[in-house]
């Protein structure tokens, strides 16, 4: 069956279109100006069974739709009447369906539309079901169809639906944005995780992959953007405008889009591909496109590589949405931005600013693979896209934008940023159970995006770069238009990692929440060093944690360096089986200029506890010679030394003493890692001018060689954000005062002080 052409709501009238047009399109459905709730007829809303079946046997009481009936192509029209006033869509969706077992119902997800059923039919017989009842189901948000004549297995079916819904529902789903003080408009969608079914009645979940052919109705100064390019667009009778999109691939509800808007482009010519990479914003800026243009096609051609999969689609868009729920969203070919993580002026825009579009425009491209070509099977598994998407924004920023030194601020970002939340019964696994569709918004958080990424980081440590790098193409290659689960990954790496059982490894930081305590021991005797490990929680915390199928015990790779050399290949281990393991130190650490410092380069998710005499061989090293571990390791220390107090698991005074050397500290990352519980501990104070005083001289060479200063690398520039926060959070004179100069200076004169 072809595409249904829906005819203007305010001509009021109905159309006799011509054989011309009618050869091109076979159904019109004409819409006489009604209002949403007009297209039910006789459905209704129940919550109870419409047949006997056993108690909770009906397939509408399942979180899940029927594994019998799989959708393999949408053919769907929308119209949203967003000009004006008028804040309201209509649509027509044929499903083609293949059914799997003999059924008297079809199931579809909707929430927040009228829905009425036009027909059920045999695609090869062209024969009808029939319609013998339809109603929907609040609580698992579906429309349920039963059919006259049962349908037999094998059958083919083409469900066709007709609906309408309200643009105005909130800013998920499709919906209108407004924008320039609210005098211009939109149409534009957000569909993930499950606002896929306020747009059209739909198969819903992601392992119900279906291609799609998209046509969108709009007047004819209006651009229509979806997943594919333009097949073709032409004015009707009517004097709107309908395009008709290229069918997709397959691919998941969640990432179908569609906008219709006033947008200008700026466009790049990828290679080898010769695919064309645009970027659109609203009329009047497109002057602060041309960055993200630049990157985002830089790092496309990268990833191909890099994955070992070309970009498959013919096109890749990413556009500014002035009214945007989300950081942005990795629509397949369209991806959506809110505005500030997309568009960049130089010489007004932020360098953090710049960083932050950076990461964003990586992290939406490495969707078009890890996400799109491969998708989780089910929501439990969200961070194999949102942990991957995280850690992959990493991998391409640092590609190109190397002066940004990503990596160096990767823990201060993603663990540390999740530890707190991380260390408390509340906690989940980073696998998570989902059973209600309201749950499934609760996993989008810091534990898939954060701490995901934190342990592929980790493990891509202990394996090395490019076996981690074979293992991801072989699974992108092994699952590409299809679904996958955390074990099947694990496998395709574990092909390449054979020295190790990465499952094993893996399932204890991803079934299990929270992360372990690394405490030292050192025996000048022996030289030995004993390492054990326990959950590091509060010891204070009187909630029982849930039980855990490891114990909370984890498989940690104890990465180390030390003043002769680092552990690159060769390192010890403590086994989920085990809390404890004991090696001979690689340095004498009775000898004076000997050192040893855990969790190199901070890619282990986990925290080390030194004894005091170790702590203060450290802090004498940084006093002495603060180049001797770089940044991030750096950033470790004073995490881990800060951190630590407040859960009773080491004395203020050993960390405030290793703090000290923060007095000669001239990079961003440490000032990072450490900025927000400085805050937090002046807030936990009734009298902090002691607290002052003591922050108050930790920042003042810092803040003095770079506050307020032109110039700089981009960490400098970050730094003397960080710096003057904390200088002027904590009272320091010289900065309050030079802080109230420069403001009066902006107000009197806000074009030479900008």
């Amino acid at each position: 069956m072809g595409s249904t052409v829906l005819i203007s709501k305010t001509k009021l009238i109905v159309l006799c279109v011509s054989g011309a047009v009618i050869c091109s399109v076979v159904g019109i459905a004409c819409w006489f100006g009604r209002v949403p709730g007009s297209t039910s007829s006789n459905a209704s809303k129940s919550t109870q069974n419409r047949e006997d079946f056993l108690p909770g046997t009906a397939p509408w009481l399942n979180l899940h739709l029927p594994a019998y009936t799989v959708p393999r192509h949408y053919d769907l029209v929308l119209y949203p009447d967003f000009y004006g006033t008028n804040n309201v869509f209509y649509g027509n969706v044929t499903i083609e369906i293949d059914i799997k077992q003999a059924t008297w119902y079809l199931l579809v997800h909707i929430k927040d539309l009228n829905v009425k059923v036009k027909s059920v039919t045999n695609k090869l017989t062209k024969s009808s079901y029939g319609v013998s009842d339809q109603w929907e189901y609040d609580p698992n948000q579906f429309y349920v169809v039963k059919t006259k004549t049962m349908i037999e297995e094998s059958a083919t079916v083409l469900l066709e639906l007709q609906f309408d819904g309200s643009l105005s529902n909130g800013i998920v789903g499709f919906y209108k944005a407004f924008y320039a003080n609210n005098t211009k408009a939109m149409a534009t969608s957000k569909f993930e995780p499950v606002d896929a079914r306020k747009a059209f009645p739909c198969f819903d979940e992601p392992n119900l992959k279906a291609t799609f052919t998209t046509t969108l109705i709009h007047k004819p100064d209006f651009t229509a953007l979806s997943n594919m390019p333009v097949e073709n667009a032409f004015q009707r009778p009517d004097q709107l405008t309908q395009t008709r999109f290229q069918k997709s691939v397959p691919m998941s509800t969640y990432l179908a889009c569609f906008i219709v808007c006033k947008c200008t482009y700026k466009e790049k010519i990828l290679s080898p591909s010769q695919k064309k990479f645009r970027v659109y914003a609203v009329e009047g800026s497109e002057d602060q496109i041309d960055y993200a243009l630049d990157f985002g096609a830089n790092v496309t051609e990268y990833f191909e590589t890099y994955f070992g999969l070309e970009y498959p689609l013919p096109k890749m868009d990413m556009i500014a949405i002035p009214d945007f729920v989300s950081g942005a969203m990795e629509h397949w070919g369209l991806i959506t931005y809110r505005e500030t993580n997309l568009l960049y002026k130089e010489g007004v825009s932020s360098p953090s600013n710049k960083q932050r579009i950076a990461e964003v425009v990586a992290h939406e491209l490495a969707h078009q693979w890890f996400g799109n070509i491969v998708t989780m099977d089910w929501w439990d598994d969200l961070w194999l896209n949102e942990g991957f998407a995280t850690f992959m924004a990493y991998v391409g920023t640092d590609k190109f934008e190397p002066e940004m030194e990503v990596f160096s601020q990767f823990a201060s970002i993603e663990a540390h940023t999740v530890m707190p939340e991380d260390s408390v019964a509340s906690s989940h696994p980073i696998i998570v159970p989902v059973k209600r569709p309201e749950d499934i918004s609760a996993v989008f958080d810091a534990i898939s995006y954060n701490k995901g990424a934190s342990v592929i980081r980790m493990l891509e440590a202990f394996i090395g770069a490019e076996i981690f790098g074979d293992g991801l193409k072989a699974y992108l290659k092994r699952y590409q238009y299809d679904n996958a689960k955390t074990y099947q990954l694990w496998e395709s790496i574990g092909q390449h990692a054979k020295e190790w059982d990465i499952e094993v490894i893996m399932d204890t930081w991803t079934k299990q929440s929270g992360y372990p305590l690394i405490t030292v021991a050192y025996d000048e005797n022996t030289n030995n060093i004993t390492a054990s490990q326990m959950l590091c929680k509060d010891t204070a915390e009187t909630i029982d944690w849930p039980t855990s199928i490891f114990d909370y015990k984890w498989e940690v790779p104890l990465h180390y360096i030390t003043n002769s050399g680092g552990s690159d290949s060769t390192f010890p281990w403590i086994h989920h089986n085990s809390s404890t393991v004991e090696f001979v130190s690689p340095v004498d650490l009775k000898q004076a200029g000997n050192w040893l410092k855990f969790n190199k380069n901070n890619t282990g998710y986990y925290k080390v506890r030194y004894p005091q005499a170790w702590w203060e061989k450290l802090e004498t090293l940084l006093k002495n010679d603060i180049e001797a571990l770089d940044a991030q390791d750096r950033a470790g220390l004073v995490y881990d030394a800060i951190t630590l107090p407040p859960y009773g698991l080491m004395d203020y005074s050993v960390a405030f003493n290793f703090l000290n050397y923060l007095e000669n500290e001239m990079h961003y990352v440490p000032w990072l890692s450490v900025r927000t519980n400085l805050f937090t501990i002046r807030d936990l104070l009734n009298d902090n001018s002691k607290w002052n005083r003591f922050v108050e001289r930790l920042v003042k060479n810092t803040y003095d060689s770079l506050a307020w200063k032109e110039g700089g690398s981009h960490t400098d520039k970050l730094l003397k954000g960080s710096i003057t926060r904390l200088a002027c959070g904590h009272e320091y004179m010289e900065c309050l005062n030079a802080a109230n100069s420069k403001f009066t200076q902006w107000v009197n004169d806000p074009v030479n002080h900008p």
